[in-house]
């Protein structure tokens, strides 16, 4: 038996920083270590301690720790010495306080040169009109919120019955762009022209409401190449162009640290004047990827970086407040083309491939990207694809979730899994029918697979039923739709494209089935024309699945212009018909909408059911 090992014991204490906060919003917590070791052993535990369980001490060498015997002994500047003894009274009671340096101790700032910059050196422009764009709310809100526009909480929601109904109709809006020659940035580029975003205005709003309520840790991210930099310096851009009053505003990169004052850039001189902009809690700091001295900032940080930042997540402890940029969607792409020095056909050709990240889509070297891509999508498997996030959150920019880039991207990820794993990816289609969260990306899966019914050959026949409000949900008059062994598969971006063989002499009977080429018609995913009879197509996996008002009172009219009758179909999986109900209507910003027009308060809906799984399908 070993005579000298001693019983341990428990010992408190709390990371503090230098004005004795708790450090990085941590905790007071224990070590268990013998009674008779010194302070500088008792330091070595807790760094062991803290880095078995995160972050939150990395870079910071157990030495560096200052040790207190309480809060009263921090405030009178007692500190206990390297060799003093734990015994059996240090940390019982009260927790020791443990002082973290600040990271600026060990990374002194390197003296940069001190003559100030004008404003005008490094921004060269202030905010320019760019060009002017016809555009539909729906366009409009989808460029601002991306995917996730259809759960937010927008300013329709609140409107009484008696308010005016909110813009839907095509209006005018004017994009702008600066020029800058911005030296704190991860990737310097020299002068370059900042296409602004619609997001950029919501989020920078939300960034001086925290800048006001004095969060001190706030987080922008989202996907790699959707250009956080930039936004980052549109935010620079936007706090010198009209500061704060008695706040101080720091834009940091890495080492570099650049205080704005008086109309004019400075780098920060020394590691002492770094320490005291640390403490001042007026300081508002912006950060472009990552910071040399990230923690213990009394004021304001925003850190604009992807996910995947290893000091990230560490960094929001304290506050978690965090927003996400949405990718970019093509329209958006299509429009800042020009300030990329591209054309709208190449960013066609681009977002196909890679979706909404501008980085690939503007880049002058794409064949790496292109083989980076072909290698995802090779390698997909359905394990990942079924445990996706979804995105529920009602408030903007708030939580990931995980969707296709583009209608491209998703038909190839379905070629692929249909082709390795046909049952499971048909069965995950249909499962959950009920979670109206979750559907998205079900449903997509699910809009591709009737979409191929269509254009397969051999004929097949949709059987279903009508809707009625004034009934049970499972009564209704049969219904039907018969699929023609040969349908041409034609796609449109406007209506004005579409022409039906009705209006072809000679050609009456042919079968006509028009994709839509971008999501512009919130109503629909497909128009079927028979000869006869045009079928509004909603492919949808929810048995909630409302239809947007006013994009159906414009196919009305266009139907009504052509002389046509239409029909209203929601296409599910078989096994929903049934129980399928009337579905409600809503507004352009995904409200019920509580004054429906006569156009919609007459419209007969239907449902038919598409075959899912087959009973003897091989893989």
């Amino acid at each position: 038996m070993d005579s000298t090992r001693e019983a341990a014991r428990e010992v408190w204490f709390a990371l503090v920083d230098r004005k004795g906060l708790a450090y990085n919003g941590t905790r007071a917590c224990s070590v268990d270590v013998p009674p008779t070791i010194s302070i500088s052993r008792f330091c070595d535990a807790v760094k062991e301690k803290c880095d078995r369980q995160g972050d939150d001490l990395k870079g910071i060498l157990s030495s560096k720790l200052h040790v207190y015997a309480n809060k009263e002994a921090f405030d009178g500047n007692v500190e206990l010495g390297a060799r003093v003894k734990i015994g059996e009274e240090l940390g019982r009671d009260n927790e020791l306080y443990v002082v973290v340096p600040s990271p600026a101790e060990d990374h002194p700032v390197k003296r940069k040169k001190m003559s100030s910059v004008p404003r005008a050196t490094w921004f060269t422009s202030e905010l320019t009109d760019f060009c002017t764009v016809e555009l539909s709310l729906d366009e409009w809100l989808a460029m601002t919120y991306n995917g996730t526009f259809q759960n937010l909480s927008l300013n329709d929601k609140e409107k009484k019955d008696s308010d005016p109904p909110m813009e839907t109709g095509s209006i005018t809006r004017t994009f702008q762009r600066f020029v800058m020659d911005f030296p704190v940035l991860m990737n310097i580029n020299g002068r370059s022209s900042v296409f602004v975003r619609p997001c950029y205005d919501e989020l920078f709003k939300l960034l001086l409401k925290d800048i006001e309520e004095r969060n001190q840790s706030v987080g922008i991210t989202g996907n790699p190449g959707i250009g956080k930099s930039l936004f980052y310096a549109y935010c620079v851009f936007r706090l010198t162009q009209e500061p704060i009053l008695g706040r101080i505003l720091i834009a940091n990169c890495a080492d570099k640290y650049a205080v704005f004052e008086a109309g004019e850039f400075r780098y920060v001189a020394s590691t002492k004047e770094l320490l005291g902009f640390m403490d001042n809690d007026n300081v508002i700091r912006l950060i472009d990827g990552r910071s040399n001295n990230l923690f213990c900032w009394t004021g304001v940080s925003i850190l604009f970086t992807s996910p995947g930042y290893s000091d990230y997540k560490p960094f929001l402890k304290s506050t978690n407040v965090q927003y996400v940029m949405p990718p970019w969607t093509q329209k958006e792409l299509s429009i800042a083309a020009e300030i990329a020095e591209t054309t709208t056909k190449v960013v066609k050709e681009r977002f196909d491939e890679f979706g909404g990240i501008a980085r690939y889509v503007f880049s002058k070297q794409v064949h790496g990207h292109t083989s980076d891509a072909k290698e995802a999508h090779s390698k997909v498997i359905f394990d990942v694809v079924s445990r996706r996030e979804e995105h529920s959150d009602s408030r903007a920019y708030s939580g990931f979730y995980v969707t296709f880039g583009s209608d491209t991207i998703a038909e190839k990820v379905y070629d692929k899994l249909m082709n390795d794993c046909k049952d499971k990816l048909t069965e995950f289609m249909v499962t959950n029918a009920g979670d109206t969260n979750s559907s998205g990306f079900r449903g997509k899966l699910f809009e591709i697979f009737c979409h191929r019914l269509w254009s397969s050959s051999g004929g097949h026949m949709l059987i279903g039923k009508s809707l009625h409000s004034d009934s049970q949900s499972s009564q209704g008059t049969e219904y039907s739709i018969a699929i023609p062994d040969q349908v041409e598969v034609r796609s449109f971006s406007k209506l004005s494209e579409i022409q039906f063989a009705k209006n072809l002499p000679g050609a009456e009977a042919k079968a006509l089935y028009f994709r839509p080429k971008q999501k512009n018609f919130a109503c629909i995913d497909a128009i079927y024309w028979n000869g006869q009879m045009c079928y509004l197509l909603q492919m949808t996996i929810s048995n909630d699945h409302g239809i947007a008002h006013e994009s159906l009172v414009k196919i009305h009219d266009w139907t009504t212009e052509l002389g046509i009758n239409y029909e209203f179909v929601f296409v599910v999986p078989k096994g929903q018909v049934q129980d399928y109900k009337v579905q409600n209507f809503l507004t352009t910003t995904r409200h019920l909408h509580k004054k429906p027009s006569k156009i919609a308060q007459g419209l007969l809906q239907y449902a038919v059911g598409v075959e899912m799984i087959q009973k003897n399908s091989t893989q």
